[in-house]
């Protein structure tokens, strides 16, 4: 776990290190670890990362599998207030992953690529039923394109995790668990299909 240099002692952050803002909360790479990011909330409480750190703590009551999941490492004080400290989702040889949303945007798909990138899903489909992933949100933005080896990949999520019920039965019934991941499944489909029109992903 993330700990305080000291009780007084803050980790300074600026403009340079901000990795993106969203509608809660920005990111920025963590300034003694480049393996690792700080999350600050605009404000407090965020009850986005309150129900994304519960959820984690029931997955480990649960004795879950988290493989698709950043690992959370705890709290820091900064210059910007307290930050959430995650892992950084990066590549084998230590480059930035890509997420879903600039690989759709930036590389041209030939039948190769999109093969390739179709398996991946339907991969990630498998395990997000497998482990039971509850999400919240279907951005591709939120999907990261790990290389954790020369010939492997696979991918991560980074945001909008758990559910917002208030009462989040998914948590703890499978077959609810399954219903859920199948629900968004086809809503990530669907969003990754109105953004990418011209992609046209044959899941």
């Amino acid at each position: 776990m993330a700990q305080n240099k000291t009780n007084f002692e803050k980790i300074i952050i600026n403009d340079s290190l901000l990795l993106g803002k969203g509608h809660h909360k920005a990111a920025y790479i963590h300034p003694d670890n480049p393996g690792l990011c700080i999350k600050i909330p605009y404000e407090t409480p965020d009850y986005d990362l309150k129900r994304e750190l519960t959820y984690r703590k029931i997955r480990i009551w649960r004795n879950l599998p988290s493989s698709l999941l950043t690992e959370y490492h705890g709290t820091i004080n900064t210059n910007l207030g307290i930050g959430y400290v995650f892992e950084r989702v990066l590549d084998y040889n230590g480059n930035p992953s890509i997420s879903l949303e600039n690989l759709f945007s930036a590389k041209i798909l030939n039948s190769e690529r999109k093969l390739f990138i179709t398996d991946q899903l339907k991969q990630l489909y498998l395990n997000e039923l497998k482990e039971e992933i509850i999400t919240s949100d279907t951005n591709p933005d939120n999907f990261f394109l790990q290389q954790v080896a020369p010939d492997k990949f696979r991918i991560r999520i980074i945001d909008n995790i758990g559910s917002p019920a208030f009462i989040p039965l998914v948590y703890f019934v499978p077959i609810l668990a399954h219903r859920h991941v199948k629900k968004y499944w086809r809503r990530f489909l669907k969003e990754i299909d109105r953004k990418h029109p011209n992609i046209k992903l044959d899941i």
